[in-house]
C-alpha cells in the first residue's frame, strides 16, 4: 500500500456531514411537528412516534460525528467545534420531539394563530441550519446566515411569549395549562437552538 502523505493531510470531513444530516433531521422534525398541530388522533400518534425514531437517530449520529473525530487527524473546525454544535442540534431534535409528545398527552393538536406562525418560523430557521452547516468552509458566506439565524431567534422567542400572553386572555384554565407546557418545551427548543447559534458565531470569530 502507497503512503501518501498529502492524503494524510486532508482534512477528514466526515464530521461536517454528520452536521449536514442533523441539520436534515431537525428539518424533518419541524415540519412534522407542524403536521402534528393539525392532526386528528390517529395521526398523531404515528406523527409522534416518527419524531421518536428523528430523536434516536439523532443520538445516534451525535456519537457517530464522536467517533469519526476520535479517528480523524485532520479536521476543517476543531474537535471541541464540531462536539458542541452536534450536541446542541441534536438536542434541538430532541426537543421537538419532546414537544410533540406535549402536545399529544395535552390533546392540544390544533393549534392556531401565534403557534402557527412560530412553526413557520421555526421552519425557516431549520432551513437556515442546512444551509449554515453547507457553509461551514465558506464563512462569508456563513455571516450572512448567520445574522439572520439570530433575527429569527429573537423573532421565535417574541412569538412564543405572545401566545402564552394571548392564551391567559383566550383559554380555560384546563387549556392553558397545556398550552403552557406547550410552550415551555417551545422554549427548551428555542434555547437549544440559541445555544447553537451562538457557538457558530464564535466559530465565525475565531475561523475567519
Amino acid at each position: 500500500m502507497n503512503f501518501s502523505f498529502s492524503r494524510l493531510l486532508t482534512p477528514e470531513t466526515t464530521g461536517l456531514d454528520h452536521l449536514g444530516t442533523l441539520a436534515d433531521l431537525i428539518s424533518e422534525s419541524v415540519d412534522h411537528l407542524g403536521q402534528l398541530m393539525g392532526a386528528d388522533q390517529t395521526s398523531a400518534e404515528q406523527i409522534e412516534t416518527r419524531l421518536g425514531t428523528l430523536e434516536t437517530t439523532a443520538s445516534t449520529t451525535h456519537m457517530a460525528l464522536m467517533t469519526s473525530l476520535r479517528s480523524a487527524f485532520i479536521t476543517p473546525l476543531p474537535r471541541e467545534d464540531l462536539y458542541t454544535l452536534s450536541s446542541w442540534m441534536s438536542l434541538v431534535v430532541g426537543h421537538v420531539a419532546t414537544t410533540g409528545f406535549v402536545i399529544r398527552s395535552t390533546q392540544q393538536v390544533k393549534l392556531t394563530g401565534d403557534a402557527m406562525d412560530l412553526l413557520e418560523v421555526l421552519g425557516q430557521q431549520a432551513r437556515l441550519t442546512q444551509r449554515a452547516c453547507s457553509q461551514l468552509q465558506e464563512f462569508n458566506d456563513l455571516e450572512e446566515t448567520w445574522l439572520e439565524m439570530t433575527r429569527l431567534s429573537r423573532r421565535c422567542e417574541r412569538l412564543v411569549t405572545a401566545w402564552v400572553l394571548q392564551d391567559v386572555e383566550e383559554s380555560m384554565p384546563r387549556a392553558y395549562r397545556g398550552r403552557r407546557e406547550i410552550a415551555h418545551s417551545l422554549e427548551k427548543t428555542l434555547n437549544a437552538w440559541r445555544q447553537m447559534i451562538v457557538h457558530l458565531g464564535g466559530v465565525l470569530v475565531r475561523e475567519s
